[in-house]
């Protein structure tokens, strides 16, 4: 019996510091993604996901953990704890199952861990991390994560605004586009038309995976998940707790037909769900088939073994590198 017959390739692509409503599928008319409103037009759009942290390890944590990065200690950014890697990472549950697990390249888990516990989680988990791997055995299932760089706050701080180019001749992005919560000041602008660039370049990324995916004759069974790691880098939005500006992502879930009967028959009840971060581990166990631990405080939105109740999502801040924040 063939792997894919049964279970689901599963891939995160994941991208940074975006906030839902700099997305044109959420609103946004100064920057265009053809490509990921295409997808979306036949996929699950969240209206209400939402990023358990406002900054990036701490939120990573609790992705790939399926707890609150609080519950063991990791929600301080940039002070990693020791944890044991069968506790705290669900991509050893799938490993165990028999998939293909692959992190390319970015972890930023917050969590200290040998290369022989790396190989716990993950089959390959290096800059060449990828489904396409050569161990990677015929029809394996896999799980795999990429990370797009290309929409992180240090696009911003790596060139002051006296050495930037003029954004008018940026392609996809309006020349005089600027946030509708700020000061308009050339500096603003040029911060938020710098972003969208790279909101831009994430549609170009996006594509990419989706033409490998059907190039190789893998799109009809593969789940997709696209979204950031938490909101955009202007203020009110990473590092701060605001729902539109640093905690609300963009997620759009794509489902092939062959796998409809892992969604939930009201979808439009489901897209409105109070989803976060915590419910991504044990959503991608539901999918593969595999129970959530007791343990994970997430609750699975999709698969065999949906189980999403809650009303509310919870999100933290907590220290930030050198500053007290609690």
């Amino acid at each position: 019996m063939g792997f894919t017959a049964q279970r689901p390739n599963i891939l995160w692509l994941t991208f940074e510091d975006t906030s839902a409503y700099e997305l044109s599928l959420y609103g946004n008319k100064d920057a265009k993604q053809p490509n990921i409103d295409a997808l979306a037009a036949s996929s699950l759009v969240f209206q209400q996901a939402a990023s358990n942290a406002p900054y990036c390890s701490p939120a990573r944590s609790t992705l790939i953990s399926g707890n609150y990065a609080t519950s063991y200690g990791a929600d301080h950014h940039r002070a990693a704890v020791d944890a044991s890697p069968s506790r705290l990472y669900f991509p050893s549950l799938l490993k165990d199952a028999g998939y293909f697990t692959s992190n390319n390249k970015k972890r930023d888990y917050n969590v200290k861990l040998s290369k022989t516990e790396l190989a716990q989680i993950w089959s390959e988990y290096d800059k060449k991390a990828t489904y396409n791997s050569p161990k990677r055995k015929s029809e394996q299932p896999f799980f795999s994560v990429f990370n797009g760089h290309m929409t992180h706050m240090s696009r911003l701080t790596s060139y002051t605004t006296a050495q930037r180019r003029e954004f008018s001749q940026s392609a996809g992005v309006s020349s005089d586009a600027k946030p509708d919560y700020l000061p308009d000041l050339p500096e603003i602008n040029s911060d938020h038309q710098f972003h969208l660039e790279g909101v831009v370049d994430v549609d170009s990324w996006v594509k990419f995976f989706i033409d490998d995916l059907k190039a190789k004759g893998l799109y009809e069974n593969t789940i997709i998940f696209v979204y950031s790691d938490h909101g955009g880098s202007s203020p009110m939005g990473k590092g701060f707790l605001s729902f539109r500006h640093s905690l609300q992502v963009p997620l759009v879930i794509h489902v092939p037909t062959k796998f409809k009967h892992l969604v939930p028959t009201n979808v439009e009840a489901l897209q409105n769900k109070q989803v976060s971060f915590v419910d991504f581990g044990p959503t991608v166990l539901s999918l593969a088939g595999i129970p959530t631990p007791k343990e994970m405080r997430g609750q699975a939105f999709l698969g065999e073994l949906e189980n999403h109740t809650r009303q509310y999502n919870h999100s933290f801040r907590t220290n930030q590198e050198d500053h007290f924040d609690p």
